[in-house]
């Protein structure tokens, strides 16, 4: 059995007073390299030319998701939440990880301060969205088809269906030449979805509809819709279009979050006149692809922050963004101190993994001892890194062999932090996941999640110099930062 632990020979407020120093000084990012292990604050001054500030998005137009799907290819054979998408980072209400999907978490990243655990309570009206938007660029998948050989979007009838991911407004479409249609128009079609909401409190439901749109996008009229409450109004299934004979129109099939793992598959369309044409190109799927149909250009908001809550004395925040296509989430709590006099606490990262007593957890190699790897080596968990920078603390204990079960599936990392009066502090986390399993193949618990290594590596080495690993943050975020 390893056991490991280690600790900082210089204490976190010498590292935090020379932080704050630099920043009321004018220098806007602000950094600190070297081992974890003897930390020494920076006098250099790092310039982001690529990093993008985050700033509040008042009214989005539909509801931001709070589990994002994420665009990584899975590798192990593994089951996925939907076609291309490995994993998805289900932010708890208490702004921690609750699964990854693959069972990489039995809740990950949980936040204490002093003895007092930051609560399980967040309520939807009180999350915050920032930019920037993602879109397909990104990785966003607002529809494709599938095939159900690997996700939990199956395929209903023959080798294909269409699929609708889980953002906040995914939509697949088809025009309508209905100039010529004579008779009653008639739709059917077959369908199938999981609509569920997310962990936070009095989030809106999710919503699948089937409507009708002009040709410049405004809704004409709603045939069918459903929603995660299990309101529904409407005929599933079919429709009358004949109000619409001698005009060109949109059917819309639309998938509105917020969403957790959510999917909408759709199959069978068809569209027919009295006289028996049909309107539909490519209705069943089975070109293997969305020919005929469009999806739309998503926009979706993949930056929020919790509420405030009052930790012993301190007002803390919790922030999570994430780009889809990217291997890595990234949390920023941030301590304010709105007393008269600096507060000093120890604050923990409670981690409990999925691979339970199997996981095998090492110092992620090259990387200064800011961050950690573990893969499962027994029950067939993917693998998942976490890049913590100058922590105090770090604890683990790895199963010293394959299948043993004498780990131990909690990990922690503290920080000793020194908030000045008036003053705050920010704690930068990150998370990484892959589509891979290392246990699969892995002769003995010396193996390496090569993948995670390199991916915690970059983080590490260039956190102040590649621009995407602070963008999304408040500048009031960036100069707060103390472990990095």
């Amino acid at each position: 059995m390893l056991f490991h632990s280690w600790t900082r020979l210089r204490a976190v407020p010498v590292l935090l007073t020379v932080s704050l120093a630099l920043a009321a000084s004018g220098c806007k990012l602000f950094g600190s390299s070297g081992s974890s292990s003897s930390p020494a604050a920076s006098t250099t001054t790092h310039t982001l030319t690529s990093a993008v500030l985050g700033t509040p998005i008042a009214a989005p137009t539909f509801n931001p998701v709070t589990t994002f799907n994420q665009t990584i290819a899975a590798t192990d054979g593994d089951w996925t939440p939907f076609p291309g998408q490995a994993n998805y980072w289900d932010i708890s209400g208490d702004f921690s990880l609750s699964d990854g999907y693959n069972d990489q978490c039995d809740g990950c990243l949980l936040l204490t301060v002093g003895a007092t655990p930051f609560p399980y309570d967040q309520d939807y009206s009180e999350l915050t969205f920032y930019t920037p938007t993602m879109g397909s660029a990104e990785g966003v998948i607002a529809a494709t088809v599938t095939d159900g050989s690997d996700s939990d979007a199956y395929a209903i009838n023959g080798t294909y269906s269409g699929a609708l991911g889980s953002i906040s407004n995914a939509r697949m479409q088809q025009t309508l030449d209905l100039t010529a249609a004579t008779g009653t128009v008639s739709l059917v079609w077959s369908d199938d979805w999981s609509l569920s909401t997310g962990s936070m409190n009095s989030e809106p439901n999710s919503v699948y509809q089937v409507v009708v749109r002009d040709t410049g996008g405004n809704l004409l009229e709603t045939l069918y819709t459903v929603d995660s409450s299990g309101g529904s109004s409407g005929t599933d299934g079919s429709a009358d279009l004949t109000a619409y004979a001698g005009s060109s129109v949109v059917l819309s099939f639309e998938h509105l979050g917020p969403a957790s793992a959510d999917y909408v598959v759709v199959d069978d369309v068809s569209v027919t006149d009295g006289g028996a044409v049909q309107y539909i190109t490519n209705g069943d799927f089975e070109t293997g692809d969305l020919s005929g149909w469009a999806a739309n250009s998503p926009s979706e908001i993949q930056n929020m922050t919790s509420g405030v809550r009052a930790l012993e004395g301190l007002d803390v925040k919790r922030s999570f963004y994430t780009v889809p296509n990217k291997k890595w989430a990234r949390w920023v709590d941030v301590f304010e101190n709105n007393t008269g006099s600096p507060i000093s606490k120890t604050v923990t990262y409670s981690t409990n993994l999925g691979s339970d007593g199997y996981g095998i957890i090492y110092n992620t190699p090259n990387a200064n001892n800011m961050a950690l790897t573990t893969w499962d080596g027994c029950t067939g968990d993917r693998d998942i890194g976490f890049v913590f920078g100058n922590a105090t603390t770090v604890t683990f204990t790895s199963e010293d062999g394959l299948c043993n079960g004498n780990g131990d599936d909690n990990v922690y990392h503290t920080f000793d932090i020194t908030v000045p009066a008036g003053g705050r502090v920010a704690i930068v986390n990150f998370m990484v996941m892959n589509g891979t399993d290392t246990g699969l193949t892995a002769a003995d618990v010396t193996d390496l999640a090569t993948d995670i290594d390199a991916e915690a590596k970059l983080i590490v080495d260039n956190i102040w110099t590649d621009g995407q690993y602070l963008t999304g943050m408040t500048q009031e975020q960036i100069d707060a930062i103390a472990n990095f």
